[in-house]
């Protein structure tokens, strides 16, 4: 669990770093700035102006003839602060060719653009650092070129964080289901062996009991008594049946490897029903596992093909030695997997 936390916080953390780099460049191309400007020469009374970072470049030394570059999206009047006849764009270059002119506060020059159209406009909305002002509205130009990929990137790595997201929770699943299908299979083998030493105990305290009534018969029962390594062990179900399976195929006969393998298949259905795989038989069981859930898939299915093909032409079907043990390890590799063997 704490391995998914950390993979949760770290998606958390790039969509954290995502929003802060989309507002910081929404910052540069000069979205949405309230700040408050001073007043001075050639500028614009004290008030709360909402302008771009780059209106705050300097006005510099505007001279007849030279060009200049708008600082901001900007009015033209027909005379200095009387009658706005159009607007020039932001980032316009012109020559100013007649001023400057104090008028209404201001200082305004006559400024011919090369597009319409021409007229007076305010000294601070200008500047004649033409090549320096384009220098720093690189990076706003370029990025507003990019918004388009941007959001489109944005929502593809939307989607990527879900399917991560997704498989992982899978794979958490599945090494659930792994862990439990392997305490199924431990867990009984832990039974039968405390119920053996149970009934060693038994047995002991009766041989205890028989000890004072009968010498001799202690001592033949405790002759003919197996202890120690030679004591029967209970085995698991499974084993017994693999154990079934191994002993067929290392045979001499076809006809015992072809029993091998079917009866291998039927281990591999019961394992299937355990791990909750719904269907009317093997083949659709499988169908409907995921390849990330089950990594020996190919395996289970080529095995099951060779199953198949005993069943449906039994006696017709040669099955050489290599093709017995290839099946045999196959489903092997399948049980071992999931710890079912």
């Amino acid at each position: 669990m704490a391995e998914d936390s950390g993979g949760d916080d770290f998606l958390q953390q790039v969509i954290i770093i995502i929003v802060i780099v989309f507002l910081i460049l929404s910052a540069l191309t000069g979205y949405g700035f309230n700040v408050l400007s001073s007043s001075g020469e050639g500028s614009e009374p004290f008030s709360w102006k909402n302008f771009s970072l780059s209106s705050a470049f300097p006005v510099g030394s505007i001279s007849l003839g030279d060009d200049v570059i708008n600082k901001k999206d900007l009015d033209v009047f027909r005379v200095p602060a009387v009658q706005i006849i159009g607007s020039q764009s932001k980032r316009e270059v012109g020559k100013p060719i007649e001023g400057p002119v104090d008028a209404n506060g201001y200082t305004w020059w006559r400024v011919d653009y090369p597009n319409a159209p021409d007229g007076w406009v305010k000294q601070s909305n200008l500047t004649d650092y033409v090549w320096g002002y384009r220098a720093i509205n690189i990076f706003p130009i370029v990025f507003g070129a990019l918004t388009p990929f941007l959001f489109l990137l944005s929502i593809i790595l939307f989607v990527l964080i879900i399917v991560v997201t997704v498989k992982t929770n899978r794979l958490y699943e599945l090494k659930q289901k792994k862990l439990e299908l392997k305490l199924s299979q431990t867990l009984p083998q832990k039974i039968s062996e405390e119920v053996e030493k149970e009934n060693e105990s038994v047995l002991e305290t009766q041989e205890d009991g028989q000890k004072k009534q009968k010498e001799d018969e202690h001592d033949s029962l405790f002759d003919i008594l197996p202890t120690g390594d030679s004591a029967p062990q209970t085995q698991d179900v499974h084993n017994k049946r693999w154990s079934k399976v191994e002993t067929l195929i290392n045979s001499h006969s076809v006809n015992d490897w072809k029993q091998a393998i079917i009866e291998a298949d039927i281990i591999l259905d019961e394992m299937l029903d355990k791990m909750g795989y719904k269907g009317e038989s093997i083949g659709d069981k499988l169908k409907t596992i995921e390849p990330s859930d089950f990594l020996t898939l190919n395996q289970a299915w080529e095995a099951h093909k060779i199953r198949n093909r005993i069943a449906h032409k039994g006696s017709d079907y040669v099955m050489s030695r290599n093709d017995a043990e290839r099946a045999f390890n196959l489903y092997k590799e399948v049980f071992e997997e999931f710890y079912f063997i």
